[in-house]
């Protein structure tokens, strides 16, 4: 999912944790898939967010986020 807000392109993975996944794996996917390529001409900052749940709470087990600035080359 992407947001546009102010200039800033904010980029959320969700993931359902199950005993196979281990924290980190949606921010690891959104950067490994290159899902914030296509908004870096036209985006001033990007943010990426990570949310995972917990199946068995159904509840936020883990959220990171990270901030890639524009490439200015």
């Amino acid at each position: 999912m992407s947001l546009f807000f102010e200039g800033w392109v904010y980029i959320f993975e969700f993931k359902m944790l199950d005993k196979k996944l281990s924290p980190g794996n949606a921010l690891a996917q959104i950067k490994a898939k290159g899902y914030g390529e296509k908004y870096m001409e036209e985006a001033e900052m990007l943010c990426f967010v990570g949310v995972e749940f917990c199946k068995k709470d159904r509840n936020i087990k883990s959220f990171l986020w990270e901030l890639q600035e524009k490439n200015t080359d």
